[in-house]
């Protein structure tokens, strides 16, 4: 059933209009925010994001145990779907990468922000290559690592890690001070969530592209620590596309990496489906 709702969620976000805005994740603030208000005596990071994230995940968890009984098939199944849906980033890359194009100012609020604000600072690449890396890590964070979290702890997966994304999103924004305090908390939570997916999504881009000099890229970032996502799928996808950073960056090569992160889907898709037909045949 996994596969079928992953295929039924990535056709409505790319098919779908409605809904496909990232006011669809500003509530978080808010509740973020005003529950950080109640904790400010508490100098605890890790207890503010917990109380922060168990209420969501609480009423998750009890609504996916509730409707895990055969009577409550179909309801589960649409309850898949939407949560699915809902915590797939609703801007795809590419909206993203034209928004970029036209109006820098408006990448702020992606989770590629962080790499654009960091290398354009300190010089160390050109424009191009700047939002090259960009989209590399923000292919996991919209899809990939939602997907993966899924399929290892269904709903509860998928608004764990769009959650944790959020609040590191949020919480890194210079000009709101409002949920600095967990900064520390949220990036170390969300790169702990990310180790493995980064791992797979990068194997996937090895797959899906030039894979001597990906996979080479891909062993060597291996056993890495989490401080080494956002490197390991950078190198990968550089390796994958064959392009050497410290030459300069062409216009084509945002565009190549759409093309090679849609391949990276297809062949994750590809071996759920294969794990899928397994499962019914063992």
């Amino acid at each position: 059933m996994k596969l079928i709702v992953i295929l039924i969620s990535i056709a409505m976000l790319r098919y779908v209009q409605f809904g496909r805005t990232v006011n669809r994740y500003h509530w978080l603030q808010k509740y973020a925010a005003s529950i950080q208000v109640y904790l400010q005596k508490i100098q605890q990071p890790w207890v503010i994001m917990m109380v922060i994230l168990l209420p969501i995940l609480i009423i998750a968890l009890f609504l996916q145990l509730v409707l895990a009984h055969g009577m409550f098939y179909v309801i589960k199944f649409l309850f898949s779907i939407l949560v699915l849906w809902y915590c797939l980033w609703p801007v795809s890359l590419r909206e993203s990468l034209d928004a970029s194009l036209a109006k820098p100012e408006l990448a702020k609020d992606q989770p590629s922000s962080e790499i654009q604000d960091e290398d354009v600072e300190h010089g160390q690449d050109n424009a191009t290559h700047v939002l090259t890396k960009a989209l590399l890590c923000d292919a996991n964070t919209y899809t990939f690592a939602v997907l993966f979290w899924y399929i290892v702890l269904g709903p509860l997966g998928a608004i764990l890690y769009r959650m944790v994304a959020q609040l590191t999103n949020l919480s890194s924004k210079p000009n709101d001070t409002t949920l600095n305090g967990i900064i520390g908390v949220a990036h170390t939570l969300e790169n702990l969530l990310d180790w493995i997916p980064v791992r797979l999504v990068a194997l996937g881009y090895a797959l899906a592209g030039h894979f001597v000099k990906s996979f080479s890229q891909w062993m060597h970032y291996l056993k890495g620590g989490l401080g080494s996502n956002q490197d390991l799928l950078i190198a990968s996808g550089l390796g994958a596309m064959d392009i050497d950073p410290q030459k300069p960056g062409d216009a084509e090569e945002a565009q190549q990496v759409l093309r090679m992160v849609d391949r990276a889907l297809i062949v994750w898709l590809i071996v759920i489906t294969i794990f899928t037909i397994g499962q019914f045949i063992y």
